[in-house]
Order: structure tokens, then C-alpha cells, then sequence
């Protein structure tokens, strides 16, 4: 994870500890999610272009995992993820906006789903009173050299998005992860703005998807994609060992360490 985001996730923990119990307390509950579990193929949902290839009206009734502006999808009603996930807050990103954005989140995500976010971020979510009709659950993530996924305990870091949902997969027992929407290729977009399934004018958030996400220049944004990178190839590794099985749906992911296959493939 770059030291600029690990400083201010740091920052945000320490501003949260002195009300967290010392036990976790918060992350206990997370054991309870093992209920929610119907299948052993999962599947996450990320937002990449790749997403309008699919017709994932095919997915309605299996068991699902969506994250960031996934709820954007015209298909959300009939998918009705199981949990949806966001990133913690960060800089770029305006404060003010990022409210909206999971208040906008809320109205459109489907009554069913609900939520996790960053132990981060759990002030967040009490001081604004957001999700009060969800169950909001949280995980704590550190930095570390190996994976851990016990969600009743810190998680590895997650450098973007739907590397977050890694570890509740894991923990709840999935034998097969499915990827859709990971396409990894924003690096093509550099200085401009990003493509997603969804047009860049439905992005409620600012500083995210648009040109403003490049402030940083490239050698920093070329060091997140590596550790990315190296993150998915890691997790690729660690479910290997145990017998599970990551599979990648996209064919413009630039994951291409990751054994692909077609979305009819993986519901056979």
C-alpha cells in the first residue's frame, strides 16, 4: 500500500481507537455473516467497462458481492448483492461529498444488502446516521506481508476496492470467486477520465473517476497499480493453496495471471 493512504487510514484509526473496545468488539459480529451463505461460488462485482459485455440478470439468486458504484448497475434490483463494500475515505476525495455519495448508495441499493466498510470509516457512518435501515459491518485493515482473512480480527490491506471483499470470501467458506467488472486497466486512461461500465456524468463522487484521480502523478500511480497487482497474484496464490479457485470473467482485465472464464462457465 503507498505511504501516502497508509499514513491517513493510520490517522483515521488512531482518531476512532479511543472508542473501539480493545477486543474488537466491533469486528466480532463479522462471524455472524456465515449465514448469508447459500453457494460455493461467489461472486464480486466491481465496475470495470468489461461489465457491459455481461448480461448479469444471469446471476439473480447466486451469491454476490458488489462494491464502490457497482449499485449503478441497471441489473441491481434482480442481482441483489448480499453485502455491498466501500473503500475507506481518502484524499483526494471531498468529505462532504463522499456522505452524499453512500447516501446515494443507500437509496439505490436494494433492502436486501447490506453493508461493510473500513473499521476506518465507522465514524463516519455514526455521525451522520447513514445505513439506518442496513446492517453495517466492518474490518479492520492492516499492512502485512502474508494474507490474513479472519474477519473477527485485522485483514490484509486492501490497496483498491474489490480487493476488500477477498478476505470475507475467504472466511466464509467460498470454494470458487468469480471476478467481474476486475478489468485493472485504468492505467490506459492516465490524465483523463476513467472508464467504467457506467457514463463518467452517473459518478456521484468528485475526484475519483475523473481526471482529478491522476493528481498525484505518475510514478505514484504506477507504484499503486504494482501493488494491486501484486495483491491479486497474491491472493491467486493463497486460494490455490488451499484448494480454492479464483477465476477472472473479464477479457480486457489486465489480470491476466488469473485463469479466465466466460460467466456461462462459471454457473454451469
Amino acid at each position: 500500500m503507498n505511504k501516502k493512504l497508509l499514513r491517513y487510514i493510520k490517522r483515521q484509526a488512531y482518531i476512532y481507537t479511543s472508542d473501539i473496545n480493545p477486543k474488537n468488539k466491533p469486528l466480532k459480529i463479522n462471524n455472524e455473516l456465515k449465514k448469508i451463505k447459500t453457494s460455493d461460488k461467489a461472486y464480486i462485482l466491481a465496475t470495470g467497462p468489461s461489465v457491459n459485455k455481461l448480461d448479469l440478470k444471469q446471476l439473480e439468486g447466486q451469491d454476490c458481492f458488489s462494491v464502490s458504484n457497482f449499485f449503478l448497475h441497471k441489473d441491481i434490483g434482480k442481482i441483489k448483492p448480499k453485502l455491498h463494500f466501500f473503500a475507506a475515505y481518502h484524499p483526494p476525495l471531498i468529505l462532504e461529498n463522499f456522505i452524499d455519495w453512500l447516501r446515494t448508495a443507500d437509496k439505490a441499493l436494494p433492502p436486501e444488502t447490506n453493508i461493510v466498510m473500513s473499521l476506518s470509516n465507522k465514524y463516519i457512518v455514526d455521525e451522520h446516521k447513514l445505513f439506518d435501515k442496513r446492517k453495517v459491518y466492518y474490518i479492520d485493515q492492516v499492512v502485512t506481508k502474508r494474507i490474513r482473512t479472519n474477519i473477527t480480527r485485522p485483514v490484509t490491506a486492501a490497496q483498491t476496492g474489490p480487493l476488500m471483499i477477498f478476505p470475507v470470501v475467504d472466511y466464509l467458506g467460498y470454494e470458487q470467486i468469480n471476478l467481474i467488472g476486475c478489468d485493472m486497466n485504468t492505467l490506459k486512461n492516465y490524465k483523463q477520465n476513467v472508464d467504467n461500465f457506467y457514463r463518467q456524468e452517473q459518478d456521484p463522487r468528485k475526484n475519483s473517476t475523473d481526471s482529478n484521480t491522476w493528481c498525484d502523478g505518475i510514478i505514484y500511480n504506477l507504484k499503486c497499480a504494482l501493488n494491486a497487482f501484486d495483491q491479486f497474484k497474491k491472493y491467486d496464490e493463497y486460494f490455490i493453496s488451499k484448494g480454492k479457485k479464483l477465476y477472472n470473467l473479464s477479457d480486457e482485465s489486465w489480470l491476466d495471471f488469473i485463469e479466465f472464464r466466460s460467466l456461462e462457465q462459471s454457473l454451469k
